[in-house]
């Protein structure tokens, strides 16, 4: 059983990235995104891409994952900004058009199948702790998404463009009258939302087999461990997903179809005992004027 779950917290170790993604545009910008899932696939689909000509795996992740945070960006230039000022509905139709078109461009341009690779000496390598044996690629998926807390942690808390962030988050009338740019701020909240998010669709598509159809599980999957560790707190989306990752596996196991039924029943009975989530919720856009 102990083997079950450490390695159930580590395939949750996704769900943090993804989640993390998610927590920053929700706290930062006020708005639910309903294109989340499509950065997780890209990402999957343009590391898949990239190995294909010949770039190494590391590098094919790197820049696949680079790459989705600018289309994120785009997004958010182009199109979110113009209407979230307006409307959150706006947003929420806005960015599920959004999913629906890209999801459609991207089966024209990479084909509707799905992507798996393969790659001897990493899919096959494995890491031996106290007698157990572990995917190498599991235990570097959850090495990498405690460096990203770190990182998180470090930006927020001792940088001048962290401390930017989380003045807009707070109050975006008041970042205006500082005059800090909130508009520059909202593109760079959007460009971590990408890059983390395709990064664990891009280490996915080397552990898992990943499809066009997938973006809306990845979107729930990501709105939920949020919601589970309080809206806006990063550190309780890890601990959130750790979780959800253990349950899923465990689950899986022993009761082989009921995931996903299982999480949904966990996250019920968590909000019907305790609506903030897990831990304090820390989401900024409750505090705006």
């Amino acid at each position: 059983m102990l083997y079950f779950l450490i390695m159930g917290m580590m395939k949750g170790a996704v769900f943090a990235l993804a989640g993390w993604g998610f927590s920053i545009i929700l706290g930062i910008l006020g708005i639910v995104n309903f294109n989340h899932g499509i950065f997780f696939v890209l990402g999957g689909y343009l590391t898949a891409a990239l190995f294909a000509l010949g770039l190494p795996p590391w590098l094919s992740i790197l820049c696949g994952s680079v790459l989705v945070g600018i289309y994120a960006v785009g997004v958010q230039r182009l199109l979110i900004s113009r209407v979230m000022s307006q409307s959150h509905m706006m947003v929420l139709v806005l960015t599920l058009g959004v999913a629906i078109v890209s999801r459609e461009v991207m089966g024209f341009f990479f084909g509707h199948d799905e992507r798996f690779l393969v790659v001897s000496g990493i899919s096959d390598r494995t890491f031996s702790f106290f007698g157990y044996i572990f995917p190498a690629l599991d235990v570097i998926m959850l090495l990498v998404s405690v460096s990203v807390f770190f990182l998180f942690y470090y930006l927020f808390n001792h940088t001048a463009a962290g401390l930017t962030l989380r003045i807009i988050g707070e109050n975006t009338e008041i970042a205006k009258i500082l005059g800090l740019d909130v508009e520059g701020s909202y593109d760079l909240a959007m460009f971590f939302c990408g890059l983390w998010t395709a990064m664990a669709g891009s280490f996915t598509v080397f552990i898992l087999p990943i499809g066009l159809h997938q973006d809306a599980y990845w979107t729930i999957m990501s709105f939920l461990v949020v919601i589970m560790g309080g809206a806006g707190n990063l550190f309780g989306t890890f601990i959130s997903a750790l979780i959800v990752g253990a349950i899923l596996f465990i689950s899986s196991i022993y009761v082989s179809g009921y995931s996903d039924a299982v999480i949904y029943l966990l996250l019920l009975i968590i909000l019907l005992c305790k609506p903030t989530g897990l831990f304090k919720s820390k989401m900024m856009v409750e505090k705006r004027i």
